[in-house]
């Protein structure tokens, strides 16, 4: 099984913005400077060169904000 990690590109983290809000909030924690989330994908079923082929074709595609 082969993993692959995306992160947002900066100025397009509204999630991550707004869970960072979030925690200054309500657990005030005066050293959290930031959020990051990341998406992982896990994929099953290919040897190195699909997996290769395949995550550049993933990472250059636009992520949806659920």
């Amino acid at each position: 099984m082969n993993r692959i990690f995306f992160e947002t590109k900066p100025g397009h983290q509204a999630e991550a913005l707004h869970l960072f809000q979030e925690l200054q909030a309500s657990l005030v924690i005066p050293a959290l400077s930031g959020i990051r989330i990341l998406q992982r994908n896990d994929c099953q079923g290919l040897n190195d060169a699909e997996f290769q082929s395949g995550g550049q074709q993933l990472s250059q595609r636009p992520l949806r904000q659920n």
